[in-house]
């Protein structure tokens, strides 16, 4: 079954919002938040299976006015609803940044702050 997913919940009307709520028992401003990044972007990956299952609920509840809380309980698939948000494949491990490779490799000289406040003798 396709639909596609809507993230502008800001648009959506107050009743959807309701409906989702009483039929998910989830609330969807605060479950949103928590898989959002600092940009704001959300991860399909920390979305749970309710909170999907509601969106797609909701979109094809807007196609279809009759199309029923139940109904979208029993036709919508693991894929239907990770195609519905658009990341239908697991998203790439992301690389280690700088920090985190420079404190996996140890280093067998002396650090920077365990030579700091200790100068070597001038030649005057």
């Amino acid at each position: 079954m396709e639909v596609k997913i809507d993230l502008d919940i800001m648009a959506y009307p107050a009743g959807d919002l309701i409906d989702f709520e009483d039929a998910t028992g989830l609330a969807l401003i605060p479950e949103l938040a928590k898989s959002a990044d600092e940009e704001g972007n959300v991860s399909t990956a920390l979305l749970s299976g309710p909170l999907l299952l509601g969106l797609a609920w909701i979109a094809k509840r807007r196609e279809d006015k009759h199309f029923t809380w139940q109904m979208a309980r029993e036709q919508f698939s693991v894929s239907d609803l990770l195609d519905a948000m658009g990341e239908a494949e697991e998203p790439p491990l992301a690389e280690p940044n700088r920090a985190q490779r420079r404190a996996s490799v140890k280093s067998s000289g002396p650090s920077a702050s365990s030579t700091a406040g200790h100068r070597k003798p001038s030649a005057a």
